[in-house]
């Protein structure tokens, strides 16, 4: 079974968590608990999102940094196989979102949570 993205969403952290609007689950697809004890993963795929739309993972640190990858996929069938296969960032770890890196640092001393939600595709500027 595949979880479909239906929408768009703004990014707007509400009590370290997503807008209760949003099209984002309640339940993150993988977080940290700030216990130095690694990620936990709830859901990683299969996601797909409409024509016109491409996937973005994006991570919210200690309840307020937001930190966004944009995929360019309408489909991902693993985040944490899709992420690790990712060039990672010196110091953001894979995709830029701290979700992990290839030294196994996965910044769960951090209260992170990890989503996935559908965005509308940019063109001619990036990001």
């Amino acid at each position: 079974m595949s979880l479909v993205v239906v929408r768009e969403c703004s990014l707007r952290v509400v009590e370290d968590d997503i807008s209760p609007g949003c099209c984002v689950a309640r339940r993150p697809p993988a977080y940290t608990l700030g216990d130095t004890k690694g990620i936990r993963q709830h859901h990683i795929g299969p996601f797909t999102c409409a024509a016109g739309q491409e996937l973005l993972l994006f991570g919210v640190q200690n309840g307020s940094v937001v930190n966004t990858h944009r995929t360019g996929l309408q489909s991902i069938a693993n985040i944490d196989e899709y992420l690790r296969a990712l060039t990672p960032d010196a110091t953001k770890g894979y995709g830029s979102i701290y979700y992990a890196n290839t030294n196994g640092v996965t910044y769960s001393q951090h209260n992170n949570r990890y989503y996935v939600i559908a965005a509308t595709i940019l063109t001619g500027g990036g990001d």
